[in-house]
């Protein structure tokens, strides 16, 4: 699932384990205080990103406190997440109004949860987080956060409605997409990152406006960050973006630009600023979250998806939109699909490699549902997972055999009971039994 990722995203994404590393051997603070690292992706501005400036997909908080984090990082070196009173002193407001800001920011792309770092002990010691300088690409947050669509699911019942509708208007569109057949990612457009950037500078309101996500509406109504109306806001991306443009019309050649792979990573604490707003959302009038959320088709039971073997290469968020793209599909026909992109990646690795497997997918599906399927892959996929079943299912049953044999060979040793320390031993634990008895005030 990583060829799509550019070979810079891949040196950061390196640079954030390092960081991870340091947070878990960092001693901890003595005052009990939660740590945390916090990386600034891009060159390091004098002042705040044009593009920031005129997001539309944010509001006035979320944008304070993007320049909070920013204020707080390190071009040179992880530094510590604000605080909430950090934000509180920048006039941010109560705890849920910055919770609701950190919130869309994540949401919205322009800030990554990278990882939750705990030490030796399982103690937790902080969470790394990515700023970005523009928004990211889907492809980019589930690489760089692996529980991005999973957090994106869990604020379907978040109290806060700009937060809720928003996590809802992009699963929304992604999973629009999928069931379309529609990439989810373009190959990095250059050009376009550019044409956004010199838009962004221009003095021309009119140019700018065309520069910002909602620039290229159609005429779609643009919803207010504080605003009592019911209009949604358009957050669709624009061409000039600099990754993705993922609700262009035409579909992407499925193998990226050979050029993306001249990108090399020279400098990660202060990295050349590459553009980025590849938002992912569509001027489409929200939904309650039933339908948002379990749209018709959906197979009958999460059991049936539980039962499903995907391909190694899917993590969590990945086999979500998988699921997606197989509604309607019986389960053995369902299988077979994943069986054959499992091949195909597999068998194809070296000669024409799949660059975006959940768009192979979702064609492979689109034609099983049609009757159009004809497997080639899938045959020797199903062998090579039915051999590695059996495989595993032996070594199963001679550990347990080993087992047994192990413990049919203990020798139970019952305790001196005349033992003064097994004595004292015995009555500490009748004491600790007896209290653990008494009723509680």
């Amino acid at each position: 699932m990583t060829e799509e990722i550019t070979p810079r995203i891949r040196g950061l994404k390196a640079y954030l384990e390092d960081a991870a590393r340091q947070l878990r051997d960092r001693p901890p603070d003595p005052g009990g205080e939660e740590e945390g690292a916090v990386l600034y992706f891009g060159n390091w501005h004098d002042s705040h990103p044009r593009a920031l400036l005129y997001a539309d997909e944010l509001g006035p908080t979320d944008k304070l406190a993007w320049m909070v984090i920013q204020a707080n990082s390190d071009p040179k070196a992880p530094a510590g997440f604000p605080s909430y009173d950090e934000f509180g002193r920048a006039g941010l407001g109560s705890r849920p109004t910055i919770a609701a800001a950190i919130a869309m920011l994540r949401i919205t792309r322009w800030i990554s949860l990278c990882d939750r770092v705990r030490d030796g002990q399982g103690r937790y010691r902080g969470s790394v987080y990515a700023i970005h300088d523009e928004a990211v690409s889907v492809t980019e947050a589930m690489y760089l956060d692996p529980e991005y669509i999973t957090y994106l699911e869990s604020l379907a019942d978040h109290g806060h409605r700009r937060v809720r509708e928003t996590a809802q208007q992009v699963l929304s569109t992604i999973h629009q997409r999928l069931d379309a057949d529609r990439d989810l990612t373009d190959p990095v457009d250059t050009g376009g990152r550019f044409e956004r950037r010199l838009a962004t500078l221009s003095a021309d309101p009119a140019v700018r406006a065309a520069a910002s996500p909602s620039g290229r509406a159609c005429g779609a109504q643009v919803k207010e960050a504080n605003s009592g109306e019911r209009q949604v806001k358009n957050l669709n991306s624009v061409a000039h973006h600099r990754v993705k443009n993922l609700n262009s019309v035409d579909p992407p050649e499925e193998n990226p630009s050979k050029t993306e792979t001249s990108y090399q990573v020279k400098n990660l604490n202060s990295a050349r600023a590459r553009g980025g707003s590849s938002s992912l959302y569509k001027p489409t009038t929200t939904k309650p979250t039933s339908e948002v959320l379990e749209p018709p088709g959906a197979r009958d039971s999460e059991e049936a998806a539980a039962e499903l073997h995907y391909p190694e290469s899917f993590g969590a968020d990945h086999r979500k939109l998988a699921d997606r793209c197989l509604q309607g599909l019986p389960a053995d026909q369902a299988q077979q699909v994943l069986d054959e992109v499992a091949g195909a990646i597999r068998d194809r690795a070296q000669t024409d490699p799949i660059r975006n497997p959940l768009r192979y997918l979702s064609a492979v599906a689109k034609r099983a549902r049609s009757g159009d399927f004809l497997p080639s892959y899938a045959v020797d996929a199903a062998e090579r997972r039915r051999r590695k079943a059996e495989q595993a299912e032996r070594e199963r049953r001679i550990d347990q055999a080993s087992v047994q044999q192990a413990e049919a060979q203990v020798v139970t040793v019952e305790p001196d009971a005349n033992n003064e320390l097994v004595q004292r031993l015995e009555k500490a634990r009748s004491r600790s039994t007896h209290r653990s008895k008494e009723p509680r005030a």
